[in-house]
């Protein structure tokens, strides 16, 4: 079976765009043009940051591709070939699970690949890093099961490595690709895995599977001692007319993908709970995908969090011992009164912090450092000028080496106003999600948001603090 792509077919770039009205070669016929299709010819680009003198690879249809450097062979990725047949096959995930306990975070999950041809057949499980996996174990209803770590490129649709043929049989490429264990199989049945690493702030988990039909159960992910929220992804297969190779095509934190059926969780009790997502029924695909399970729980991580504590405990002793005094008359309410009392206690417990320096596009209220940590404050009175816009003034003002990002909400009315505060939220730059945090107390309120920065390539999770001062 020869895949192809026709005009008005969606373009493989990912854009959702008519091939004819993307990237079709009548439109770009440059060699920038990655997707040009038949026709052209077809190139293979290996990158690396060093000169090289050669490459090499397996002809057969597992192996590993190499670039030389002298005498030194400098490793690209693995790779595994699987013909057309393979998506007659049906995979059906039965479950999928995340949990943390002391700081190892496990994912788990169960898989029948239901098939009636004689070919070993692949499945990809990964994690952010490979590398940094403490345990993995894999069996086949019980039975060993073999499988490899790597970087690995699962091609769809080829009898061998596509680079032996490429000259003489030019055509579109399908892959998967993902960092982690290959585990192959060559009967059916049911693969049961085990996946166990350290739990960060950001926690990512994939799972690649190149069958032409495929079930998905909705994840358990269950943390209990911590605030956090969670991605889906359910992405579609690579196509391209060109094959383009090289280290950073693995890094899930730098990959972007326009064509991913994304659902946002958020925490419902001890468990995720995704939108749109009904617990009792598999979702259907169809063709080859990579899901993504994004996990962020910022108290986990080296620095974030870290101010934000220090902040929440500055903000409930001055509610508590009435460090500070707030005028009965809201209107009257200074927020850089408030915003340097909490500087002086910030600066009282070791850390560099000042009021108002520039950056970018204005002034940080407070600017902390520690170390290599860097937290940006921004206060505001609710009913205030640019009080809605205070998540997207906070990242405005930050860079990619800023680690924490918090904001406080003085709220001088008597009704609550955390829920107005979601829903001003909801436009802010990048939202994934936003949650409360449970046991609120009268006093003050803490969410926490998570975001996407698609130009730093980078999540981030932002603490928001509301003060209700008619409370106090």
């Amino acid at each position: 079976m020869k895949f192809e792509i026709r005009p008005k077919d969606k373009c493989p770039c990912g854009s959702g765009k008519e091939y004819r009205k993307c990237h079709s070669p009548k439109r770009d016929r440059s060699d920038n043009n990655i997707w040009k299709g038949p026709g052209h010819n077809q190139i293979i680009y290996f990158g690396h940051k060093d000169p090289l003198t050669g490459i090499w690879f397996d002809k057969s249809r597992k192996g590993e591709f190499k670039l030389l450097k002298g005498n030194d062979r400098v490793p690209v990725a693995r790779f595994f070939c699987v013909d057309d047949t393979i998506l007659a096959c049906k995979a059906i995930v039965r479950y999928l699970s995340v949990s943390v306990d002391e700081g190892i975070i496990k994912y788990t999950g169960s898989l029948e690949v239901q098939k009636g041809i004689q070919i070993p057949f692949p499945v990809l499980i990964g994690c952010i890093d490979a590398k940094t996996v403490e345990a993995f174990g894999a069996n086949l209803s019980g039975r060993p099961v073999s499988y490899e770590r790597g970087d690995w490129v699962i091609f769809i649709g080829e009898d061998e490595n596509p680079i032996a043929r490429i000259k003489k049989q030019p055509r579109w490429l399908r892959y998967l690709r993902a960092s982690g264990f290959l585990v192959e199989s060559e009967t059916a049945g049911e693969i049961n895995f085990s996946l166990s690493t350290k739990a960060k702030g950001f926690n990512l988990f994939t799972l690649a599977l190149p069958f032409g039909e495929i079930e998905i159960p909705h994840p358990q992910v269950s943390v209990t001692e911590h605030q956090a929220t969670c991605q889906l992804d359910i992405e579609k297969e690579n196509v391209s007319w060109d094959l383009v190779l090289h280290q950073d095509i693995f890094s899930e934190r730098k990959r972007s993908r326009k064509d991913s059926k994304v659902y946002i969780g958020y925490k419902q009790g001890k468990n995720i709970i995704f939108d749109t997502f009904d617990k009792s029924i598999r979702k259907h695909v169809s063709n080859p995908i990579k899901i993504r399970l994004g996990i962020s729980i910022p108290g986990l991580s080296a620095t974030i969090g870290k101010f934000a504590e220090s902040l929440e405990r500055t903000i409930r002793t001055i509610s508590e011992n009435g460090g500070f005094r707030f005028d009965e008359k809201g209107n009257r309410i200074l927020e850089a009164d408030f915003r340097d009392h909490v500087l002086t206690v910030l600066k009282s417990i070791g850390y560099y912090a000042m009021a108002e320096p520039t950056r970018k596009k204005g002034f940080v209220d407070i600017l902390l450092k520690k170390d290599d940590s860097e937290g940006i404050i921004e206060f505001k009175v609710w009913g205030r000028r640019r009080y809605k816009d205070v998540i997207k003034q906070v990242l405005d003002y930050g860079t990619p080496w800023t680690t924490e990002y918090a904001t406080v909400m003085i709220n001088p009315n008597r009704d609550p106003v955390t829920d107005k505060f979601i829903e001003n939220a909801r436009k802010s730059p990048g939202l994934k999600n936003i949650t409360k945090v449970e046991h609120q107390l009268p006093t003050l309120n803490k969410l926490i948001s998570c975001h996407y920065l698609p130009d730093w390539d980078k999540h981030i999770a932002i603490t928001h603090f509301i003060l209700n001062i008619a409370k106090l």
